[in-house]
């Protein structure tokens, strides 16, 4: 079974490499501008470790292994109104660097941090049932939730080219 994870391009990606959020803050910072506004009120996030890889966590590039029009279903099922549109980059995860990338499992901001084949792929590419329990909360309050609350993250140190994987749009 192909294992494969998902990252969401900038609405204007500017070239052709997906680099982590403090490379991004260097080289292009009017689109860092605009990505670290996903971290509003969770700034903290931005310098937790990522022991595993010894970097910090806009360090790496964070994908998931749900597909995108998984995680827009559940979205919409749970009556959450926000706007899922985008494109994403599909990552064969045999075609990167192994000894860069670590898998991150989380509940509740406790995070869990392990060797991606660890853990059998089938038991996290799909949203987990406290994610959807999250999406029905957010839609009841009507607020934008964090799209990816409590579904396994694959942190990847290093820059992907996008040319060399496919780029698919939900």
């Amino acid at each position: 079974m192909k294992k494969y994870v998902y990252h969401r391009l900038p609405e204007k990606m500017d070239g052709d490499v997906v680099f982590p959020l403090n490379t991004m803050e260097k080289m292009f910072p009017d689109i860092f501008a605009k990505e670290v506004q996903k971290y509003h009120g969770r700034e903290v996030l931005r310098e937790r470790e990522i022991c595993t890889l010894g970097c910090l966590w806009n360090d790496v590039i964070h994908m998931t292994p749900v597909h995108p029009k998984e995680v827009r279903r559940h979205l919409r099922e749970c009556g959450v109104r926000a706007d899922f549109a985008g494109q994403f980059i599909k990552v064969d995860i045999d075609c990167l660097a192994q000894e860069c990338l670590t898998l991150m499992a989380y509940e509740h901001f406790h995070f869990t941090f392990c060797d991606v084949n660890s853990v059998p792929w089938e038991r996290i590419c799909h949203i987990p049932m406290c994610t959807r329990a999250y999406y029905q909360e957010c839609a009841q309050k009507d607020v934008r939730p964090i799209l990816f609350h409590g579904v396994a993250h694959v942190l990847y140190k290093g820059c992907i080219d996008i040319h060399e994987h496919n780029i698919i749009t939900v």
